[in-house]
């Protein structure tokens, strides 16, 4: 049965796009973890670069200067002509994110000790954290675009707006792993465990599994609503008869309808009613979620490893390998402890002979009290 009728509201109007999802708050949370990752990485002993930063301070600055950053581009999607070059190409966001790392950190520079020597040199790295960051952005832009397919408020809507955050929790998450080496760097009395780098892991791992199990739920019912189309009738949305139907579900995609009528059968009174109304294509609201949940799955997986690779860091085979490269690098101190988490004899004198050279005396009086055993 077909039903015609006149034009449709514009609120469900199978045509009718969803808006692109602001990213002023996921740019600001992605700013936000990336001073606080980025001023870490600087005061690690391996790397040793901090200009005196404070910290939590550097990564307000961040998620200020990134939310202003993501506003800008919400704007800008929003004017520009629909066929025109999304945002997410590299030769478009790059400029605004990389410029954002280079203000954010000549800002924490000035606010920290004014203009030195160092400034130029911070800024170098804040263009280099915006490039390192570029990625993040991009697959949030990329998701954001993405949820503009479906029309507003539909089930696949729904699931792209969470896919927004779930790309995002699982690049923040990835972007921890710059901090697994201050977990042998805490072992020092003078540092502290990355016990928030973390919980941001461990935060993003919970978010993007609370959304594959809302992926799952809703491609379950998809899946129901696709079986049930058999037993329903092609119509026209727009047709009064039609609308308002007691249940009305959209899919987000397609312009088909299909209804299920209570038909009359006596006089041209007793008309056909409405009891449900389905809109969109099933099989590519299918196609959707199908994807939603790889990608749900492949992110809760990537973030697993991002979890055991913190844990791993923890142990004394990577504080062994963490603190070998600190020797490697002339620090006496890196040579001691490497050679307190060696096995091998032969290896551990070599190391304490290393530290001693740098003047470390402690390494010196071991050596001293362990004298080379002569050949028999």
């Amino acid at each position: 049965m077909l039903v015609v009728r006149q034009p449709i509201d514009m609120r469900t109007d199978p045509g009718v796009p969803a808006k692109v999802a602001s990213l002023a708050l996921p740019f600001a949370l992605v700013g936000l973890a990336a001073g606080w990752l980025a001023v870490g990485l600087l005061e690690n002993p391996l790397v040793y670069r901090s200009y005196r930063v404070n910290r939590p301070a550097a990564a307000l600055v961040a998620a200020a200067v990134a939310a202003s950053v993501g506003a800008y581009l919400s704007r800008s999607r929003g004017s520009r002509a629909a066929g025109s070059t999304p945002l997410s190409n590299m030769l478009l966001l790059a400029p605004p994110v990389i410029g954002a790392g280079g203000v954010v950190a000549l800002i924490v520079a000035l606010w920290g000790e004014g203009w030195t020597d160092h400034t130029m040199d911070a800024v170098a790295f804040g263009l280099a954290s915006g490039v390192a960051f570029l990625p993040i952005c991009r697959a949030v832009v990329a998701s954001a675009e993405r949820s503009a397919r479906a029309r507003m408020g539909s089930l696949v809507a729904r699931a792209d707006r969470r896919a927004v955050w779930s790309i995002l929790a699982t690049c923040v998450g990835v972007a921890t792993l710059v901090s697994i080496i201050d977990w042998p760097a805490a072992r020092e009395p003078r540092f502290d465990p990355p016990w928030i780098s973390f919980g941001l892991a461990g935060a993003a791992t919970l978010l993007v599994l609370v959304v594959r199990i809302a992926d799952g739920r809703a491609n379950t019912r998809i899946e129901a609503l696709a079986a049930e189309t058999d037993q329903m009738e092609r119509c026209d949305a727009s047709a009064s008869v039609v609308r308002p139907a007691p249940m009305e579900i959209d899919l987000g995609l397609g312009d088909e309808a299909h209804a299920r009528f209570d038909h009359g059968v006596a006089g041209y009174r007793d008309r056909d009613r409405p009891r449900a109304l389905l809109m969109g294509n099933p099989a590519r609201a299918r196609q959707a979620l199908s994807s939603a949940l790889r990608r749900g799955t492949l992110c809760c997986a990537t973030l697993a490893l991002v979890l055991g690779a913190h844990l791993l860091a923890t142990g004394e085979p990577f504080a062994y390998l963490y603190q070998q490269e600190r020797c490697d690098r002339m620090t006496p101190y890196g040579c001691t402890e490497a050679a307190r988490l060696t096995d091998s004899s032969e290896t551990r004198r070599v190391l304490y002979r290393r530290a001693c050279d740098g003047f470390d005396w402690e390494a010196c009086d071991w050596l001293r009290a362990n004298p080379p055993r002569r050949p028999q």
